[in-house]
């Protein structure tokens, strides 16, 4: 009877044991559901580390800021199946998802759903392509054009260099949620220098329209113009022209001017110049300095003053190559490469007499009741189309087109700015002025290894003399 007692007291204990037991794992399960169904709800940028060098489901502070502006829903559309989805961009779309509440993330299988895309575009989306709508407005970002890629020579393929996607998206953000988008027309008939598919992307992600302009058959700059440009032309303007594209910058126009030396004369276009302070020096500068070039005298590294357009090029090169000087009228006298001028321009009769032109807007109007109207004119010039080339502007990690596309955008008066550069995922250039890389071939080839040399010796005759 004593043994079968103690028995039992075992196997109470033991089951009074197991009840606790399962009991505390009862508690630890619904706990852990608990934590998880909370942190699912948090946004990814807390619950997800992006351990990629270039940060490529990190959303910048740009892109932060808009997001936090937000006053209209936006509805993101994930093209995409899920044994296909691209990691990169599905976690950054989730970053956008999470960061505010007027964006919604919606997946739609291309298998499940194959005839959705048709009511957003006639073409054929790969996978992982995003549709973003905003009321009746939407816009389509296709997966070929997030990734940037190169072709490699040595090997004769297609090397992915850049991930855009950020760029695109916040940009489509931005031009959805703020109405109509600047128009900036660029004149053509004189050999111009075509915008290239990189730079025309980085234009169109600032949320500005590009269309030509031939003011040999245009009867004047159209009036949805907020800037033209005029890039690097081999030939003159016509006398017509040059009236016309008085006639919009004396009534408040916008113009980026890109020059380029030559031995073609251009009186009409030069007067343009003349006519807000400007004349360009012959020949081309050659840089003594050589902290401020690379490799070549005329392979110019200026220094770029902190101004509104350039605020976001602190510690970044812009490169001129074989420039003009530019002598500026406000100035102290000194050489410049690039400008840019902001005034108020009395838009009257006698100005437009000077110019040989007929005004019939308003302003002429009011002017002849003895009254004149003010009007913003704005004009950038600068002295070397490098600024446009694709090739310089990798040579200085992409300084060259952020200058362009930031003038632009001052131009058209933007304020809804995106310039979210390309994430790298290739390897990028140092550019070296000649000064530094003289200093460090020095350092490098000469006194480190003498260094070295020297502290070898004075040890072997230290230990000779013990």
């Amino acid at each position: 009877m004593k043994l079968k007692a103690i028995k039992l007291e075992k196997e109470r204990r033991l089951t009074k044991h197991g009840s606790y037991s399962l009991a505390l794992t009862a508690v630890v399960i619904a706990a852990a559901v608990v934590v998880n169904l909370i942190v699912s709800e948090l946004p990814s940028k807390y619950t997800q580390i992006d351990l990629t060098s270039a940060q490529l489901s990190v959303l910048t502070e740009q892109s932060e800021e808009l997001l936090d502006s937000l006053t209209e829903d936006i509805t993101i559309y994930y093209v995409v199946q899920d044994s296909n989805r691209d990691t990169n961009v599905s976690r950054l779309l989730e970053r956008y998802a999470g960061a505010s509440g007027h964006i919604k993330l919606v997946e739609k299988d291309p298998v499940r759903y194959p005839k959705f895309t048709a009511q957003y575009t006639d073409a054929s989306l790969t996978e992982n392509s995003v549709i973003i709508e905003c009321g009746e407005q939407s816009r389509v970002i296709n997966y070929e054009d997030m990734y940037e890629s190169e072709f490699d020579y040595e090997y004769y393929s297609y090397e992915m260099t850049g991930f855009d996607a950020e760029g695109q998206i916040t940009s489509a953000i931005a031009a959805l949620s703020s109405g109509n988008l600047p128009k900036v027309y660029m004149l053509t008939g004189h050999n111009e220098m075509t915008v290239g598919t990189s730079l025309q992307s980085s234009i169109e992600k600032e949320n500005v329209e590009t269309a030509e302009l031939n003011l040999i058959s245009e009867e004047r700059v159209p009036e949805d113009a907020d800037a033209v440009m005029i890039l690097s032309p081999q030939l003159d303007l016509t006398d017509a022209e040059t009236q016309k594209l008085f006639r919009y910058l004396k009534t408040g126009g916008r113009a980026v001017i890109v020059t380029d030396y030559t031995d073609v004369e251009m009186p009409n276009l030069e007067s343009v110049l003349e006519y807000y302070g400007m004349e360009k020096a012959e020949g081309v500068v050659l840089e003594s300095d050589n902290g401020h070039y690379v490799q070549v005298p005329y392979y110019l590294l200026p220094e770029v003053e902190s101004t509104e357009i350039s605020e976001d090029l602190t510690g970044s090169y812009v490169l001129l190559a074989a420039a003009q000087g530019l002598t500026v009228s406000d100035d102290t006298g000194d050489v410049s490469l690039g400008t840019v001028l902001d005034e108020l321009e009395i838009a009257d009769d006698a100005a437009e007499e000077e110019a040989g032109m007929e005004e019939e807007t308003d302003a002429a109007e009011s002017s002849s009741e003895g009254e004149t109207e003010t009007a913003e004119t704005r004009v950038a010039v600068f002295t070397s189309s490098s600024l446009l080339d694709e090739s310089a502007n990798q040579m200085v990690s992409g300084g060259n087109y952020r200058l362009f596309v930031n003038t632009v955008s001052w131009l058209c008066g933007n304020e809804t700015t995106v310039s979210i550069p390309v994430k790298n995922i290739s390897a990028e250039y140092l550019m070296v002025p000649a000064a530094s890389a003289s200093f460090w071939s020095i350092v490098m080839i000469g006194i480190i290894p003498a260094g070295f040399l020297l502290t070898g010796l004075y040890t072997w005759l230290k230990r000779r003399r013990q």
